[in-house]
């Protein structure tokens, strides 16, 4: 044959190869990777598909995705099944080496999903930098009254669900 034949079986066993090891996994670790956007919210899409069962630890240290990505990761975990024991969540994002990270939006979205249910054995989430920037100091005060709304959100939510939230650049945490 040309090839053109088989490619739906070498598809279709690529696919089954993927599923069978990636529902193996306790721990991804994609750190420093310049992921944006577009990656997290691939990620969250297998996520939500509840192709990580087993999943603890989910790393992404370092990496430039902001709002529309932590929103999409949150919905992802938000659906039943999707990473059902995850109790690690490393979503730190580094606003001042690029102009990238997570807001006021993708922070609402976390709370939320969090609020919900997501990742029931959720034990610790870090964040960084962001969590310092003007708009979303902690606590509210200053020029800008309003502002840190969603990390207080975030704060009180995680307490309430007994999660540790880890700010390590942050001050007042």
């Amino acid at each position: 044959t040309n090839g053109k034949d088989d490619k739906p079986l070498v598809k279709q066993l690529y696919e089954a190869a993927f599923e069978e090891q990636f529902g193996k996994a306790t721990e991804l670790v994609y750190v420093g990777l310049d992921w944006g956007e577009a990656e997290a919210a691939q990620l969250a899409e297998v996520l939500a598909s509840g192709a990580a069962p087993r999943l603890e630890k989910l790393d992404l240290y370092g990496n430039n995705y902001g709002d529309e990505g932590c929103t999409a990761l949150a919905a992802a975990l938000g659906k039943e099944g999707a990473a059902p024991r995850l109790e690690e969540l490393y979503i730190y994002t580094d606003r001042y080496r690029s102009d990238s990270g997570i807001g006021v939006e993708g922070y609402e979205a976390l709370a939320a999903a969090l609020e919900e249910g997501a990742a029931p054995r959720l034990k610790k989430i870090q964040a960084g930098f962001c969590l310092t920037d003007p708009p979303f100091a902690y606590p509210d005060s200053g020029p800008d009254p309003g502002a840190g709304k969603p990390v207080r959100l975030l704060d009180a939510v995680c307490e309430k669900r007994g999660i540790y939230l880890d700010c390590p650049m942050s001050s007042g945490y």
